[in-house]
C-alpha cells in the first residue's frame, strides 16, 4: 500500500500574485530596484553590513558553504532527508558529509543523534581539528537548543558552535 502526502502546501494569495505581477512589470526584475530593496532589508534584519540576493536556493547554499570557510574534509553534519543541493554544496568545497536520520512525522533532523555522528573521534581530537558545521532543517527551537548544549558546557568546545549572527 501506497501512502501520498504532500510536503508542502502553497499559501500564495492575491496579496503575492499581484507583488509578482509588479516586479516582472518593470522588465528589470533580476537586478532592479526591488532586488537593492530585498538585498538592504535582509542585511538590516539580519544585523548585517550587506546582503546579496541569488537567483536559487541552491545558489544561496553554495554562498553560504563557502563563506563558513570549509576546508577540504571537514564534516557538515545534515539531515538524511533533505534536497540534493544541501550535499552538493559541501562536496564542492571539498566537505564531508554526515548524514543523520530524521524524525518520523516531523521530518526534521533527530537532534538526539548528532552526538553519535561526531563521536568517531575522541573530544580531544575533535577540539583540535577545524569547526564543524550542522546545516538543520529544524524549525523547533528546543532542537536549535539541543544541538548547542551537546557543547556549551565543555570548554574544549568553547567557540566551536556559533550561532549565524556571528558569521
Amino acid at each position: 500500500m501506497s501512502i501520498k502526502f504532500p510536503l508542502t502546501i502553497s499559501t500564495f494569495g492575491d496579496e503575492e500574485a499581484m507583488a509578482v505581477k509588479k516586479v516582472i512589470s518593470t522588465k528589470n526584475f533580476t537586478m532592479g530596484e526591488n532586488v537593492k530593496t530585498f538585498e538592504n532589508n535582509f542585511s538590516k534584519y539580519n544585523n548585517r553590513k550587506y546582503g546579496i540576493a541569488v537567483s536559487s536556493g541552491t545558489a544561496a547554499l553554495e554562498v553560504a558553504v563557502a563563506c563558513i570557510g570549509l576546508q577540504p574534509g571537514d564534516e557538515v553534519i545534515l539531515p538524511s532527508f533533505t534536497i540534493i543541493s544541501c550535499a552538493l554544496a559541501i562536496i564542492r568545497q571539498g566537505g564531508k558529509r554526515v548524514l543523520v536520520d530524521s524524525e518520523p512525522g516531523t521530518w526534521n533532523m533527530d537532534v538526539t543523534q548528532i552526538e553519535e555522528k561526531i563521536s568517531s573521534l575522541s573530544i580531544e581530537d575533535r577540539a583540535l581539528q577545524r569547526e564543524k558545521q550542522i546545516i538543520s532543517h529544524t524549525v523547533a527551537q528546543e532542537d536549535v537548543q539541543h544541538i548547542k548544549n551537546l557543547w556549551k558546557n565543555d570548554p574544549r568546545w568553547s567557540g566551536i558552535f556559533r550561532p549565524y549572527s556571528e558569521y
